[in-house]
């Protein structure tokens, strides 16, 4: 029994490995086709088209503690 858990744990650890790249790029495409669709742009379907029309209107602008825009 302790022979198929440490089989099973390992499995599980590597696909987790495995796969956070693809994880972690499809949370960022959805993040940036969610600011699209808030933007009212229609994200495209394609991966690299969001990425494109992300890059192309979108600008990063934080705010600084007196409220003015830090660039």
């Amino acid at each position: 029994m302790g022979l198929l858990t440490l089989i099973l744990i390992s499995s599980v650890a590597a696909l987790h490995l495995a796969t956070a790249e693809r994880v972690q790029r499809n949370a960022q495409l959805d993040l940036r086709r969610a600011v699209l669709e808030a933007a009212g742009l229609a994200p495209p379907e394609a991966p690299a088209e969001v990425h494109a029309l992300f890059q192309q209107t979108v600008t990063a602008v934080s705010t600084a503690p007196d409220g003015a825009p830090d660039r």
